[in-house]
């Protein structure tokens, strides 16, 4: 029964982490419906930017607070807590108007993008401390962590999916990004009603019954190290992953705009090509699978960085091609590199080297870096690509991989630590003097 109800909770935060990808992406292409439908006086850069980057601010908090309430309260509570604000969000968001005088367009869908992004940032620590707790084996755990942040790839490509099918049912388009939006809602409703039917996990209530409380203060002096080499890579990696994923069909629209073809045209053009790159981000998520058997996370995480650094140098070269073709597979061989290295490793790591009682909340630190400079990226992508041109954006992407394959080296774990239910082996272990010390102080001895 207990082995049945862990599969039910890796089940819920796969669906979880479905929706709160297709949700991200989703807007790369609902963006460009808005410039076509509305135009630069209501969708101009800095408007792009706002209902973009309202999301990635709304993770941001969302992973902080999510992560310190699961620590604190539970994992189930706060599970169920993501899931409806994800609901939310989506339908809030596929409701908006332009009836509403008082508020504008963009303003109306930043808040419904902030509120949505509370769920989705909550779902990031809490679907890997999930994970982490339901599966015990060492291998089957890290399979079973990239399986969940391989969902991103799934989420692409769904995201693309619901647009087409849209188009092709000849819908209008702003019929196609209000069911856009609304999609979202419908993964994070299953997840809901499966979390909201099961226990706490068994790991988590032995923990809290036998450890100290507010163990992350109490062992924050020693987390300093553990945190910096989990969340600045993960920072510098999102600085490109989410700039570019979430406005690659303005990057593509910008190199291949026909002039005769129709908006709708357009927006199912630039479905297929997204679809496409998500289909090289899910071989990207195959293959990094298949190589954590083989190849320690450090090694995975900096070689994918280092192979970053070339499709980057490459795509520069190719955004002065008269034709915009040749960025399909450089766009598609970044996501295939990113998530077959970085993306895996920087999801998988902080779940497996925190100790229970502090677990989700180091998850969701290192996860909100990762946010932090996704927020940073896609705040400057649009007004960067129109002063700039895409050949110095791609340039300054090559440089912050650089600096990902540099940091991992230097700070990267390179083993977990001991991921035991009890906590009072975990937290309160003892120094060679038999003084209580944290277990983060362990974590010099497997850098």
């Amino acid at each position: 029964m207990s082995c049945r109800l862990d599969e039910l909770r890796v089940h819920a935060a796969r669906l979880g982490f479905l929706a709160d990808a297709y949700d991200l992406f989703a807007i790369d292409l609902v963006v460009l419906i808005f410039d076509l439908t509305y135009g630069r006086e209501v969708f101009d850069a800095p408007a792009k930017s706002l209902v973009v980057t309202s999301m990635l601010v709304g993770i941001v908090l969302g992973q902080l607070t999510f992560g310190y309430i699961a620590d604190w309260f539970g994992r189930r509570k706060a599970s169920v807590a993501t899931a409806g604000l994800v609901i939310l969000g989506a339908l809030a968001s596929a409701s908006t108007t332009r009836n509403i005088t008082v508020v504008s367009y963009p303003v109306q869908l930043a808040i419904c993008r902030f509120l949505m992004g509370l769920g989705v940032g909550g779902e990031y620590p809490l679907s890997a401390t999930i994970t982490a707790e339901a599966i015990q084996d060492d291998k089957s755990r890290r399979v079973g962590l990239a399986s969940v942040i391989a969902m991103q790839g799934f989420g692409m490509l769904l995201s693309s999916c619901v647009v087409i099918a849209c188009l092709m049912l000849n819908a209008s388009l702003e019929l196609t990004w209000r069911v856009a939006f609304a999609f979202g809602a419908g993964p994070s409703l299953i997840a809901f009603v499966i979390r909201w039917r099961l226990p706490e996990s068994e790991e988590f209530t032995h923990a809290q019954k036998s450890g100290e409380t507010n163990a992350f203060w109490n062992s924050a002096g020693q987390l300093w190290r553990p945190l910096l080499g989990t969340c600045l890579p993960w920072f510098l990696m999102n600085i490109f992953q989410y700039s570019i994923g979430s406005f690659k069909s303005s990057i593509l629209g910008q190199m291949m705009f026909t002039a005769t073809a129709s908006p709708s045209s357009l927006v199912l053009r630039e479905a297929g090509f997204s679809a496409l790159i998500s289909l090289f981000a899910i071989a990207g998520f195959a293959a990094g699978i298949k190589l954590l058997d083989q190849i320690p996370c450090y090694l995975l995480q900096s070689s994918g960085f280092a192979l970053l650094i070339a499709v980057f140098v490459c795509s520069g070269r190719a955004s002065h091609a008269t034709s915009g073709i040749y960025l399909v597979p450089m766009l598609g061989l970044m996501f295939f590199f990113l998530n077959a290295g970085p993306n895996i490793c920087t999801f998988i790591v902080p779940a497996e080297v925190y100790p229970t009682l502090v677990r989700a909340t180091c998850c969701g630190i290192s996860a909100a870096c990762g946010k932090f400079g996704a927020a940073i990226g896609t705040f400057l992508f649009a007004p960067a690509q129109e002063e700039f041109g895409m050949e110095y954006v791609f340039g300054f992407c090559a440089l912050v991989a650089l600096a990902g394959a540099i940091t991992t080296n230097v700070l990267l774990p390179r083993a977990p630590l001991l991921l035991q239910a009890d906590v009072t082996a975990e937290i309160q272990n003892l120094d060679a003097g038999g003084k209580p010390v944290s277990s983060a102080a362990t974590y010099g001895s497997v850098l």
